[in-house]
């Protein structure tokens, strides 16, 4: 199954994700953007054209986003706007929560 979201947007919302949150408090995030500390600068980076994913670093990206969105318990393959959005679909009450 293809996902609904293109490629270029997972970077956007990963990017925008790690920018707005990778100083974040709670454990289950710090965890995560450890385990991310490729994935997500490389989504950042291709989201501003700084960098183009090559045929190693798309699925590290792909990945990236497949633990980010069951982290907040999302379907991965469903279609998302904006980090906003995919928070917003999230059908935990505290997504920052552990």
């Amino acid at each position: 199954m293809t996902s609904k979201t293109p490629f270029s947007t997972k970077c956007e919302i990963l990017g925008t994700l790690w920018t707005f949150y990778k100083d974040s408090e709670y454990e289950s995030w710090k965890e995560f953007f450890v385990w991310a500390d490729i994935g997500l600068p490389l989504a950042y980076s291709v989201w501003q054209g700084l960098a183009t994913a090559n045929p190693e670093g798309k699925p590290l990206i792909e990945e990236t986003w497949k633990v980010f969105c069951e982290m907040i318990n999302n379907d991965p393959e469903a279609r998302y706007e904006n980090l906003n959005a995919a928070m917003a679909s999230s059908p935990n009450d505290e997504v920052d929560e552990e």
